[in-house]
């Protein structure tokens, strides 16, 4: 990766693993697109959630040529056995079909990166 990772984790406990999981899921992110600049993970547990199953939340940001992606994904409170690292893979499946939208939507509109706008095909008749 050539680009700064910023990992944030706010009341869990910080471990290797969870850290070494957000760095090997940034580095598959980053050999499926290589032009992002920027990542900001943050992981936390909402301190309402305490009283609860602890439900995690995964926030996503990612800087890229043009708008940057932003994710966010939470446990479901439906699944009594969703673990923090279910949140992770959806959250990192999601930014990554985003990247895969934007590269679609930029096969079909290649003037879209640089800024311009989209030409129609036009309506003669």
């Amino acid at each position: 990766m050539d680009f700064p990772l910023e990992i944030v984790i706010r009341d869990i406990p910080r471990t290797a693993e969870i850290e070494q999981r957000i760095q090997d899921k940034v580095a598959k992110l980053a050999s499926f697109y290589d032009r992002i600049t920027r990542c900001r993970v943050v992981v936390e547990s909402p301190a309402q959630a305490h009283h609860r199953k602890a439900p995690y939340q995964v926030h996503i940001e990612l800087g890229l040529p043009g708008p940057e992606i932003i994710v966010k994904k939470e446990t479901d409170q439906d699944l009594d056995n969703q673990d923090l690292n279910s949140v992770l893979r959806d959250a990192f499946d999601a930014a990554r079909r985003q990247i895969q939208d934007r590269l679609d939507k930029l096969r079909r509109h290649p003037t879209l990166e640089k800024g311009e706008a989209p030409v129609e095909p036009s309506q003669e008749m």
